[in-house]
């Protein structure tokens, strides 16, 4: 199941287990059934509340909250049962090493059989369904779950990706067993080295730079993200029209979709974690919440190993305006450098916006304001002080480089939320709303101006 809330799955009554994946797909295995009928039940738990192994603070993220999508309940995306040999492929992580101009190929394989297998691993690196590599290991699996990492080399010819050139490959794993082939799994890979130097993003050995999109989850005819490439090609095309090359998705992880569309628009993205203005500690302090600190390095390496191969997925950040320590952020961004290292990270976005600070993990920085009362952000909402330099006297048009302002950090500094402008509704959009979400406030606003003329 692609994405949905806690289940639990049962076969003619008969409990098969229970998944807690919200971010990346749920997996069960079943193991062999008779020839005939059999009735199969999902449970989808929809209430977070409770839930053992989802702490309550990330429940205020757009990754669930009613307040951009709704809290939906079911399944989206994909729902297939898959037929497996007894030795069959689990997971395949793909991790580029740009410095070597090598691929990091890490395979899970599961052996149902009580003894040995032998078997030959193909890795092929594929550009338009033509091989133009591959490389051939013969190995022998023991009973049970078996870990191989593999190193595959890429060559000079290798094409780059980047927003302006969309070259994607796939590199495909087969499992070979008496000269036939038993499983197989094909993900995507792009080749964009995003470097953070000298205070500059470098893309391919280019100074580059971003111009963000903030993406709270925001779908109201449908009440949730859309799980289809060609919608999300349609979301990032229309983005891309405006200029945008970048999409923050504020406090939540899209789906394989939107990866895979950024993928072939052109678009570098930043998921985050689910937690907005949550407070965080390592295991040493005191004040640290167990259940916060594991839950966010395992929902993190979730996300890394199942969407990090894709070239677009190129920063990752902990969450929104989180507060805390920077020992706790620094443990966490090791963490999942362990996990991959070929993405840049940051602690969040702006962390501690009341007296922020650079960790020595992060690769780049996201904030408004480089210390207290310092704004690098052109316009503020009136609950933030002070207020921008275009709602100022101070207004110059495109003349402000906030040099000053960046003195002492020197890794890529991005400006927080800078379209946050007060704005007066457009009730035209009312007759829009013809899903799910109904546009309350709107209609209270003109309800309100009618009665008084």
């Amino acid at each position: 199941m692609e994405r949905t809330k806690p289940s639990k799955v049962y076969i003619d009554g008969i409990f098969i287990g229970e998944n807690n994946n919200t971010i990346i797909p749920q997996k069960y295995k079943i193991n062999q059934l008779s020839v005939g009928k059999h009735i199969l039940e999902v449970h989808v738990n929809n209430d977070l509340s409770n839930n053992e192994y989802i702490p309550k603070e990330v429940l205020d993220s757009h990754q669930f909250t009613d307040n951009t999508q709704t809290n939906w309940n079911g399944i989206l995306g994909e729902i297939y049962i898959r037929p497996l040999n007894k030795v069959y492929i689990e997971e395949v992580v793909l991790i580029n090493n740009h410095n070597e101009k090598t691929v990091e190929v890490e395979i899970k394989i599961n052996n149902d059989y009580k003894e040995y297998q032998n078997i030959d691993v193909l890795v092929n690196l594929n550009d338009n369904n033509n091989v133009i590599g591959e490389k051939k290991y013969k190995i022998e699996v023991k009973s049970g779950k078996s870990f191989l990492k593999l190193i595959y080399d890429v060559n000079d010819n290798i094409r780059k990706w980047d927003e302006f050139n969309h070259n994607i490959y796939d590199i495909e794993v087969k499992l070979k067993c008496h000269e036939k082939i038993i499983d197989k799994v094909k993900k995507n890979i792009g080749f964009c080295d995003f470097k953070s130097i000298d205070g500059s993003f470098i893309i391919n050995g280019i100074k580059g730079n971003l111009r963000g999109k903030h993406d709270a989850c925001v779908f109201p005819i449908t009440g949730y993200a859309p799980m289809n490439v060609e919608k999300w090609c349609s979301v990032f095309k229309k983005a891309k029209s405006y200029g945008i090359n970048h999409y923050r998705f504020h406090t939540w992880c899209p789906p394989e979709a939107a990866f895979t569309a950024a993928d072939i628009v052109g678009v570098y993205l930043q998921p985050e974690l689910g937690f907005f203005a949550t407070r965080l500690y390592d295991i040493e302090d005191d004040e640290c919440d167990l259940k916060v600190l594991n839950y966010i390095k395992k929902e993190g390496e979730n996300i890394l190993r199942e969407y990090g191969n894709h070239p677009s997925f190129i920063m990752f950040a902990i969450g929104n305006e989180l507060h805390g320590k920077n020992k706790a952020f620094e443990d966490i961004i090791r963490h999942f450098k362990k996990v991959r290292r070929d993405i840049l990270y940051t602690q969040g976005s702006n962390n501690r916006f009341y007296d922020p600070k650079v960790t020595v993990e992060d690769d780049f920085f996201v904030t408004t304001t480089t210390k207290p009362g310092v704004s690098i952000r052109g316009s503020m909402s009136h609950a933030d002080k002070p207020l921008g330099h275009i709602q100022t006297e101070k207004a110059t048009g495109t003349e402000i480089t906030y040099e000053n302002e960046l003195l002492d950090i020197n890794i890529p500094v991005i400006s927080h939320e800078i379209g946050q402008y007060q704005m007066y509704p457009d009730y035209s959009e009312i007759d829009k709303y013809t899903g799910v979400v109904s546009p309350e406030n709107l209609k209270i606003f003109k309800k309100r101006l009618e009665e008084k003329n």
